[in-house]
C-alpha cells in the first residue's frame, strides 16, 4: 500500500522469480506505486484497487502478509488482522507497522495549538493513536487470533529542514483533513501561526517511532 516504498523493498526481497501483489483503495497512491516500481524494473509487482478491509484471496494465498501503516484506520482492528493471518501459508509471516507513542513531537503539538487557536472545537485525534502502544497491539493481536507475535519499539525521528517539510507530512496524512474544513484564510492563518512558532521554538527534528510486529505460522 502507500507510495510503493514498502511494495519495491517487497519486491527486492522476493526477487525477480516472486510476486508481490500490492493493494490500496487510492488510485493515487497505486499510481505513484507503479511509477516506483517501473523505476527500479519491478515487472513482479501487481497493483490492485481494493478494501483491505474486504481481501477476496483464499486463505494460504501468500508466503508473507505485510501491512503498512494500515491497520488503525479500521473501527475493529481484530476483524481485520484475522483474515490477513489466515492469508499465510504454514511457515508463512504476517509483519504489521503502526506508529509508536508520540508521533510527530513536538511539531504536531504546535501545529495542533495553531488549529485550536483558529478553530477551538477541532477534533485533532487521529487513527494511528488508537495502536500506539506496544501492550495494545500485543491485545490486538490476540484478540485476532495471532499467536506468539514478537512486538517491539524502534524509536526514531527525523529532521525537518524548512516549515515546508511538515506540510507534506499534512497533506499525507489525516491531518490534511483537519485543514481542508478551515477556510482558505483561516488555513492560512494556521499555516502562519504553526510557521512562527516552529522556528521561534527551533523545532527542526520530530519524533517518528514505529511499532514493529511479526508472526509466524507453524
Amino acid at each position: 500500500r502507500g507510495p510503493g516504498v514498502w511494495t519495491v523493498a517487497a519486491a527486492i526481497r522476493v526477487g525477480p522469480t516472486g510476486r508481490v501483489v500490492a493493494l490500496d483503495s487510492s488510485e493515487q497512491m497505486l499510481r505513484m506505486a507503479g511509477e516506483r516500481a517501473r523505476t527500479y524494473g519491478m515487472d513482479h509487482v501487481e497493483l490492485r484497487a481494493g478494501d483491505m478491509a474486504t481481501l477476496d484471496f483464499p486463505s494460504g494465498s501468500f508466503d508473507a502478509v505485510l501491512s503498512v501503516q494500515g491497520v488503525f484506520f479500521v473501527p475493529d482492528v481484530p476483524a481485520l488482522v484475522a483474515p490477513l493471518w489466515k492469508l499465510g501459508r504454514p511457515g508463512g509471516q504476517l509483519a504489521i507497522t503502526t506508529r509508536g507513542p508520540n508521533a510527530l513531537e513536538p511539531a504536531i503539538s504546535l501545529w495542533r495549538s495553531a488549529v485550536k487557536a483558529e478553530r477551538p472545537d477541532a477534533a485533532l485525534t487521529f487513527p494511528w493513536e488508537r495502536t500506539d502502544d506496544l501492550e495494545d497491539v500485543r491485545s490486538l493481536l490476540a484478540a485476532a487470533g495471532v499467536p506468539g507475535a514478537e512486538v517491539e519499539l524502534e524509536a526514531h525521528e527525523i529532521a525537518i529542514t524548512t516549515p515546508d517539510d511538515w506540510w507534506i507530512a499534512v497533506r499525507g496524512s489525516a491531518m490534511r483533513r483537519t485543514m481542508l474544513d478551515l477556510d482558505d484564510r483561516a488555513a492560512e492563518r494556521v499555516r502562519e501561526r504553526f510557521d512562527r512558532a516552529l522556528r521561534e521554538q527551533g523545532v527542526w527534528r520530530i519524533a517518528l517511532p514505529g511499532i514493529y510486529a511479526l508472526a509466524r505460522k507453524g
